[in-house]
């Protein structure tokens, strides 16, 4: 049921039509004039946004544009009260030499190889139970490796985690972050 919650969320978050729970529905915020989207599930939560900040119930974050921005419970306990959280910054993401037919990129005309990751980078606020050892948070590749320690700040009686989010680490690109609270 997690996993299938997870998926149904980021095929909504990739803008699938079928899988948009209806406007007002529980866990689901739209802002249509500001272009912007938030889910708050248990186990998941992030949004959407042009630009600006977003709030999705325990996760806030800010971006300077466009990006999707999502945090899931790796361990089944709700987002706030999870031993391990992936974390995933989603840019726009290209072959290397891709070729459209024109400035509306709807038609591929070459496919390129190696992939392009737009850089972008969020300030990110988790609100975890408050209390215990402050997180570690790793940049991880997408084979799941772990790539080094993201510097954050951690206030444990607030329980807020803080961090800045980047598709650019000094070591390479990354989209994805594994919080984990010991």
């Amino acid at each position: 049921a997690a996993a299938a919650d997870r998926a149904v969320a980021l095929l909504y978050l990739r803008g699938e039509p079928d899988f948009a729970p209806a406007a007002g529905a529980p866990g689901l915020s739209l802002d249509p004039d500001r272009g912007s989207a938030a889910i708050d599930l248990p186990l998941f939560c992030g949004g959407f946004a042009e630009s600006g900040r977003v709030d999705a119930g325990p996760l806030s974050f800010e971006i300077e544009s466009s990006a999707t921005l999502f945090a899931a419970s790796l361990d089944g306990a709700p987002v706030p009260a999870a031993s391990r959280i992936l974390l995933a910054l989603l840019t726009d993401v290209q072959s290397a030499g891709t070729r459209f037919s024109d400035a509306t990129r709807t038609e591929i005309t070459a496919w390129g190889k190696g992939l392009l990751v737009e850089n972008r980078d969020a300030r990110v606020e988790l609100r975890l139970a408050p209390g215990g050892p402050p997180p570690t948070v790793w940049a991880i590749a997408t084979s799941g490796e772990r790539l080094a320690t993201v510097p954050s700040s951690y206030d444990p009686e607030t329980g807020i985690l803080r961090f800045t989010a980047s598709t650019s680490q000094p070591f390479g690109g990354c989209l994805f972050h594994d919080i984990i609270r010991e």
